[in-house]
């Protein structure tokens, strides 16, 4: 383990940079040399038990961020890969915190606005990053040009090695599906066919979770006229009347969210 600047080279072991994204004190950037197989996973929860016996916590500030060896795609794995993880954007916001859902994190944007026609008219993968220019997309295609992978940023920060080894899964088989088809549009969480019936459950369990906390959050505020308006804030309750007077909200979505602690570098395996 070593302490170094924020950098985004690649080490043989694990290193803390910081990072000006984060929010709180004695904050920093944890990122892994590459993992691969089963062995990279042990290694994986081992640190994942330092950091809890060392009292880390996680903030709406940080996130997690997966890394996929993307050396051996062609192009219609890269169209594939898109075109499925847009499809079931829907789906995996729904056990994701509210803060990286849709297109309201600066840093992990969504990829519904790019139609399926322009994905599936790219020849090769510069065509498609011209598409995707920005990093801070959910799906990051500019990662393949300095690491050759493919960077996936929507998770939320976690210490869990239950929540990271489901969704490098998770990713891990969306890619292996992506060699040979693509998910088709409107797409529900059980009829994936690259997941398994066991991590079928675990996401349908972790998506009502979610949905109770973000009920529990919620209040309903009287509005003059007797009118009702669940919110889950004092910002939302603002933007919610600012609708119902049938004016534009101009809530700056930047100011929701940030983030980045973990990054994590993999290799199916």
């Amino acid at each position: 383990m070593a302490s170094e600047r924020y950098n985004h080279d690649l080490r043989p072991h694990w290193k803390l940079v910081t990072d000006s994204s984060l929010n709180g004190n004695d904050t920093f950037e944890l990122v892994s040399p590459i993992l691969e197989g089963e062995g990279g996973l042990e290694k994986l929860e081992r640190v994942c038990w330092v950091l809890d016996s060392c009292n880390v916590k996680i903030n709406g500030s940080c996130g997690l961020h997966v890394h996929m060896n993307a050396e051996d795609f062609n192009i219609t794995t890269w169209r594939n890969l898109l075109l499925s993880y847009k499809h079931a954007e829907a789906e995996i916001d729904k056990f994701m915190p509210a803060s990286r859902r849709g297109g309201s994190n600066t840093y992990c944007g969504s990829l519904i606005q790019f139609p399926d026609e322009r994905i599936r008219s790219a020849r090769n993968i510069r065509e498609l990053q011209g598409l995707f220019p920005s990093r801070y997309m959910k799906v990051n295609l500019q990662a393949y040009s300095r690491h050759r992978t493919v960077e996936f940023r929507q998770h939320s920060g976690t210490i869990s090695f239950t929540k990271i080894e489901n969704w490098v899964c998770f990713l891990d088989r969306m890619i292996t599906f992506a060699s040979v088809g693509s998910l088709p549009a409107g797409i529900r969480l059980e009829d994936f066919p690259f997941l398994g019936e066991k991590q079928k459950l675990y996401y349908k369990l972790r998506t009502k979770k979610i949905s109770r906390m973000n009920n529990m959050n919620k209040k309903t505020y009287m509005l003059p006229g007797d009118e009702r308006i669940v919110a889950g804030n004092a910002e939302s309750l603002c933007m919610n009347s600012v609708w119902a007077a049938g004016w534009i909200p101009t809530v700056p979505t930047s100011s929701i969210c940030t983030i980045l602690p973990n990054v994590m570098w993999c290799r199916p395996g």
